[in-house]
């Protein structure tokens, strides 16, 4: 699968926490989420991968807002 995607451009003028949202929701859907690092959100989102955790706990967690009706 092309790792190589850019999301960033198609997520600007999000808010980060949204934005982390949208790109791991997209990265899920084109490589998998067994298959989609934390390293690999935080890269298409530009930011560094322990800097997700101030937003999400866990790769668990972030799917599950990602997932329609995750949120609590």
């Amino acid at each position: 699968m092309d790792r190589d995607i850019n999301l960033t451009e198609t997520f600007s003028g999000l808010n980060k926490r949204d934005e982390i949202i949208q790109v791991a929701g997209e990265l899920f859907r084109r490589l998998g989420y067994a298959e989609t690092s934390m390293k690999d959100i935080a890269d298409k989102v530009g930011i560094l991968k322990g800097s997700l955790y101030y937003h999400f706990s866990s790769k668990e967690e972030l799917l599950n807002e990602v997932i329609p009706g995750g949120r609590n």
